[in-house]
């Protein structure tokens, strides 16, 4: 008995020490991540108000903030990955944004050069309604809308704005392919417009938009709550424009609602359609400058550009450059897996989504502020993380009346 009770004792130890061995493979490893904020020609730390720097996990979606650990310096631990890291700083009247990818499977230091954002007194998104709902088991493509809001106390002028999505749609890449250098992670300084490419074709004075309203864009400028009985949330027949695409046979064109400019189509572009996929892409409101015509600029094929770093295809898209765009919205797939960023974060800084597809939500900006006398004030920071609330009841040409 005693040489049994002798040979289990040894054959025990090895089962704990083995049984410790795998527990402590199972413990994740964690490396710490230091970020400094360095700051654009004429802004120094003492003029910063606010500042904060996120990690989003590339994998997984999940996103952690970075705790301040001295002045414009940021740490975390993290476990080994790809991570997207953001990063914004605010002065009393600037904006700043910047992100970066990373691989991390060690302690590491990186630098985050922060620029200023792209911000306007005047158009912004104030709604966005592409999320579709199916008819009889069919995605149902006719009642997107794009709601442009005029943020500013002054009356602005929507002549030569260009309202589009950009190139790409989304997938597993996780970067657009325009980018600087052949398998970089930096997003170029101009945009390539995808499929219907619509604007406001005007002298510079022809639509004019009254400070605090909005002008609605609408796919198709029919009812489409009774169209489609019930199942789309949304009527659209008090739309100020619509798309028109002629070529497309079962399009129904509203004749008391005004047609925007087609103003070029790629390849890619759906024929039955404007808009963008349910699972979203980037969105921009771009505008030629004063005294460009819109003729000028489509008819110049130096404007048009392949995608680059491949040789397969070799079609020529219509681009702009950031310094024209007056807004834009990073909209991205649901599934976290999907997700692909278009937008600089000088103009975009966060991204959205919808909780699922085919719900028939929208996308709206947050109200800000609502003054004494009754006018809303949308939230602007460039960052449509923070800027926007996602999988809301489409609401088209409606103010919200409260502080969201």
């Amino acid at each position: 008995m005693k040489k049994k009770l002798l040979a289990i004792i040894p054959l025990a130890a090895l089962l704990v020490m083995g049984s410790c061995k795998t527990d402590d493979d199972n413990v994740a490893s964690y490396n710490t991540l230091t970020v400094t904020l360095s700051y654009p020609d004429g802004i120094t730390q003492a003029d910063i108000t606010t500042s904060s720097v996120t990690a989003t996990n590339v994998q997984t979606g999940a996103k952690e903030q970075l705790a301040e650990s001295g002045a414009g310096t940021f740490t975390i631990k993290l476990t080994g990955g790809e991570y997207m890291i953001n990063a914004s700083a605010f002065t009393d009247n600037k904006i700043m944004n910047a992100s970066k990818q990373i691989s991390i499977y060690n302690n590491m230091d990186i630098e985050i050069g922060l620029k200023g954002a792209i911000l306007n007194d005047g158009f912004v998104f104030k709604e966005v309604y592409y999320n579709m709902v199916k008819v009889k088991n069919k995605p149902y493509t006719q009642d997107q809308f794009f709601e442009i809001y005029n943020n500013s106390d002054q009356v602005q002028y929507l002549d030569n704005c260009i309202l589009a999505r950009l190139q790409g749609i989304q997938g597993t890449a996780r970067v657009t392919q325009w980018v600087t250098s052949e398998n970089g992670t930096e997003i170029m300084d101009i945009y390539a417009l995808e499929s219907y490419v619509v604007a406001f074709v005007g002298n510079g004075t022809k639509y004019p938009v009254n400070p605090r309203e909005s002008v609605l864009i609408a796919a198709t400028a029919i009812n489409h709550n009774a169209e489609t009985g019930g199942v789309s949330p949304v009527d659209l027949t008090n739309a100020d424009y619509e798309v028109n695409i002629s070529d497309y046979k079962s399009d129904t064109d509203n004749p008391a609602v005004p047609d925007m400019t087609i103003v070029t189509k790629s390849s890619s572009a759906t024929p039955n359609f404007f808009g963008l996929p349910y699972t979203g892409n980037a969105l921009i409101l771009a505008q030629l400058p004063a005294g460009m015509t819109m003729d000028s600029y489509i008819n110049d094929r130096s404007n048009y550009r392949t995608i680059p770093w491949q040789t397969v295809n070799t079609y020529e898209f219509l681009t702009v450059p950031q310094e024209y765009v007056l807004d834009g919205i990073n909209i991205v797939n649901s599934n976290e897996s999907k997700r692909i960023v278009r937008l600089r974060p000088e103009v975009d800084n966060g991204i959205i989504f919808m909780a699922s597809d085919y719900a028939g939500k929208s996308i709206r900006r947050k109200v800000k502020e609502i003054t004494p006398d009754g006018k809303v004030i949308l939230q602007d920071t460039n960052n449509s993380s923070e800027d926007f609330l996602s999988d809301q009841t489409p609401t088209p040409g409606i103010l919200p009346t409260t502080i969201d």
